[in-house]
């Protein structure tokens, strides 16, 4: 089978890395074809971390998208989806696009409720979601909660997940360090979850000494003792494994409910208990007294 994935980052992306680009070894070991076709442009991840927006070049990637995907209908057997082909396109130019080809959904956050803010977004977008569902062969779910809130379409739970191959825990020896470290990972754009917490580990520090570690974003946190990392694919493991207690704080919006919890998966294969806001996918992974 030959099988076009419209991921919507590079492999710089984490949602289009753990959702899409880390199957493709295993698609093809059984014999399928894969081909990717990010929507974004390469290196809009590092514009978007450092607040450059280029918005005629985010729309040219719109025209871009809808050219590959009139192509690929004829070349592919299978087309694979991350969310929807265009943040913002109407539905029936995105069904007019898929026209009669077989195609999935992969959903790795509450995507549907950002059509849900505003008069007019509701009035033009707040079907979408459930209309595109309803034509998809499958949707791939990173989170139970999306079965109570996408009402069309047959759904599947796929969750967010690590390769086991990229965290060697086996023979891994930790640096010698003379406090513990408490790390998060993230970007810039989730870092406000960390920076609500700081408050919170100040008044801990007082008590017990230890290093925030936090990778992929920068912060200031006055009476803690921070590390910041930029994120790295080389660096990610030995960050994580180097450090004694991994967090993922939330603010315990209807949002942070479709999140999947991939950092706690993350923190557990580099070998660390977890502490988490009590999200939907979080109840899951973080068990009271056995992983967290």
């Amino acid at each position: 089978m030959r099988i076009a994935f419209f991921t919507k980052y590079h492999e710089d992306g984490a949602s289009s890395r753990c959702r899409s680009y880390q199957y493709a070894p295993f698609f093809e070991a059984a014999g399928h074809e894969c081909a990717f076709f990010p929507l974004m442009y390469d290196g809009y991840v590092k514009d978007l971390y450092a607040g450059r927006k280029k918005r005629l070049k985010k729309l040219a990637c719109v025209f871009r998208r809808a050219c590959r995907v009139l192509a690929a209908r004829r070349k592919f057997d299978l087309l694979v989806v991350e969310k929807e082909l265009a943040h913002g396109l109407p539905c029936f130019v995105e069904r007019l696009l898929l026209g009669g080809s077989a195609y999935t959904l992969d959903f790795d956050d509450a995507h549907a409720l950002r059509y849900r803010q505003g008069r007019v977004t509701r009035l033009l977008f707040k079907n979408k979601v459930d209309r595109l569902c309803e034509r998809a062969r499958l949707i791939t779910v990173g989170n139970r909660w999306y079965f109570g809130h996408i009402k069309k379409g047959v759904l599947e739970y796929l969750p967010t997940v690590v390769d086991a191959a990229r965290y060697p825990l086996e023979g891994f020896e930790k640096e010698e360090r003379s406090v513990p470290a408490v790390v998060w990972i993230g970007s810039p754009g989730t870092v406000s979850y960390l920076k609500a917490l700081v408050p919170v580990l100040a008044g801990v520090a007082q008590k017990h000494a230890f290093r925030l570690r936090v990778v992929g974003a920068q912060i200031e946190a006055p009476g803690l003792d921070v590390e910041c990392a930029a994120w790295d694919a080389k660096t990610e493991f030995s960050l994580l494994a180097n450090s004694d207690i991994g967090i993922m704080p939330l603010s315990g919006t209807a949002w942070d409910d479709g999140k999947c919890g991939y950092k706690l998966i993350q923190y557990m294969a580099a070998g660390l208990p977890t502490v988490a806001s009590p999200a939907a996918a979080n109840r899951e992974i973080t068990l009271a007294g056995e992983t967290g």
